[in-house]
């Protein structure tokens, strides 16, 4: 189980039997604190298992999602998909808020090196730690050459740094 503010991921082993647990847990927890479950936000994302009839009738919940997205991040049944699906968007918003950076005539080296440290660097790490799969290396050789850094023209002001 995942949690974080209002988001919850749950993970289950033999669903079968165990969604009808998890169901009651929450509605004995809804009970007591006074929080309910938004029925119309949960989706369910199965894998290796087909949903019996039964408890389909029973929730009316979302059981034929191919991707779920939780904190930022989109999980997708297919991790080879994970990646793209992640990845793209990312370097996509990098490479325009780059040249919309290169439009700025008073920024200096100093202000690009701290743009750089305290707005892609995150968004990097946090994609890095959180998505499970390992990213293949031209990833990073693509980012380098297309958009990131050489097109922060940091060359011109500092010679001495190559990309």
């Amino acid at each position: 189980m995942a949690l974080f503010a209002d988001d919850v991921l749950v993970f289950l082993e033999e669903p079968e039997k165990s969604f009808m647990g998890l169901m009651t847990l929450l509605s004995d927890y809804g009970k007591l604190s006074g929080y309910k479950i938004n029925i119309s936000n949960t989706q369910v994302m199965t894998k290796n298992f087909t949903v019996p009839e039964n408890l389909k009738k029973k929730y009316n919940l979302c059981w034929e999602a191919e991707s779920l997205q939780y904190l930022g991040i989109i999980l997708t049944k297919d991790l080879t998909e994970s990646a793209q699906v992640n990845y793209e968007p990312l370097f996509s918003k990098i490479k325009s808020d780059i040249h919309r950076w290169n439009l700025i005539p008073f920024l200096n080296f100093n202000s690009k090196i701290s743009a750089v440290k305290t707005n892609i660097l995150p968004r990097l790490l946090y994609i890095f730690r959180t998505l499970p799969v390992e990213v293949n290396e031209n990833y990073f050789k693509d980012w380098t050459r297309q958009t990131c850094f050489h097109k922060l023209h940091i060359h011109k002001i500092c010679p001495d740094i190559y990309w």
